[in-house]
């Protein structure tokens, strides 16, 4: 009886330890859920965002979390042309779930209009997005370029080459106007259409030729200059103009406040100019016709006329950028509503590969 007891008690124990042992066995650690604290929108003091490499400001990101994996970043009005870009983003813990402050990492690209990328790369860390943009210009535009020279032809075709053959549309620059009556008024002279614009075209020319060296549109979608000013090589700060692709148009955006500090020697802390801001951010539209080396960026009476309620507020700026030049600056406010009416209307410059 004492034995059968003893096999009993000992069948209990073991069963109870089997028992514990088996809870422990299906036990599993808690689900780690910190990375739906990601999603959110970041502005302001929770947001460090820099623009190909230039810091940036008064912009927001949305960020939704998708899985412990994946995430996607929404940028408005970041991208000039671009209303709202999203960004499918990889994301990984780079610090352990227990850690005090989780840090996730990111990384993503895009490709939007005007024949681009976009990619960024950051990270969350104790509620702050870092983040950086980066665009990638796809297009035959990308490289160095030099003004077109001008050579001398037969435009007449009469067998001789001289004044009466200058070519207005061949060279660096080109202006064609032609007016109803044949004539053009300028500066209390009233000249032929032709005439005026021979005269306008060599001075132009003289100037660019003197003055401009090359123009590069860099892969990044910045625009930088390189030109001769008094004597001294100088090239322009990148970020203070850009530009993008699409549709056979080149859109060329621009920093406006930097360029109204740079040509007044300060800074500009409040600009009237709202539609013209507004333009410069989202890209100045001019046509481009691009082939085989070659490129002529132009406006025509078409673009002319769409753009001209958002230009004209230049006129107004424009004394004050160039002191001195108030009497010419009104004669050529004279000649918008000629341009305006002028179908055959055409200024531009003429570019090759370098």
């Amino acid at each position: 009886m004492k034995k059968s007891l003893f096999y009993f008690f000992a069948m209990l124990l073991a069963l109870n330890f089997s028992s514990c042992g088996s809870d422990d066995d299906d036990s599993t650690p808690p689900e780690d859920t910190s990375w739906k604290a990601i999603a959110g929108v970041y502005d302001s003091d929770k947001l460090n965002m820099t623009f190909n490499g230039q810091e940036v400001s008064g912009q927001s990101v949305t960020v939704e979390a998708v899985s412990a994996e994946k995430a996607t970043a929404t940028l408005k009005g970041v991208i000039p042309g671009a209303d709202e870009v999203k960004i499918d983003l990889v994301m990984a813990q780079s610090t352990k779930s227990e850690a005090v402050v989780a840090d996730y990492q990111l990384e993503g690209s895009a490709a939007i209009e005007g024949s681009r990328t976009v990619s960024a790369k950051g990270n969350v860390k104790g509620g702050v997005l870092t983040l950086s943009i980066d665009i990638k210009v796809d297009s035959p535009l990308v490289g160095k370029w030099g003004l077109a020279p001008y050579v001398e032809s037969d435009v007449n075709g009469d067998g001789i080459i001289n004044a009466d053959d200058y070519n207005v549309m061949g060279g660096g620059f080109f202006l064609s106007l032609a007016t109803a009556d044949g004539n053009v008024t300028f500066g209390g002279e009233t000249v032929p259409d032709y005439q005026f614009c021979m005269g306008a075209d060599q001075k132009a020319e003289g100037f660019l030729n003197a003055s401009l060296q090359e123009i590069s549109f860099l892969e990044n979608g910045n625009i930088v200059a390189t030109y001769n000013k008094d004597g001294k090589t100088t090239t322009s700060p990148e970020g203070l103009a850009g530009y993008y692709v699409k549709d056979n148009m080149v859109y060329i955006t621009l920093d406006i406040m930097k360029v109204i500090g740079m040509l007044q020697g300060k800074s500009t802390e409040k600009n009237p100019l709202e539609g013209l801001m507004a333009l410069a951010k989202n890209g100045i539209p001019l046509v481009l016709d691009i082939e085989d080396g070659t490129c002529s960026i132009l406006v025509n009476n078409t673009l002319a006329a769409s753009l001209g309620t958002q230009l004209t507020p230049l006129l107004a700026l424009l004394p004050t950028l160039m002191p001195g030049k108030e009497e010419m600056i009104g004669e050529i406010g004279k000649l918008l509503p000629l341009i305006m009416a002028d179908k055959d209307f055409m200024v531009g410059i003429n570019l090759v590969k370098k």
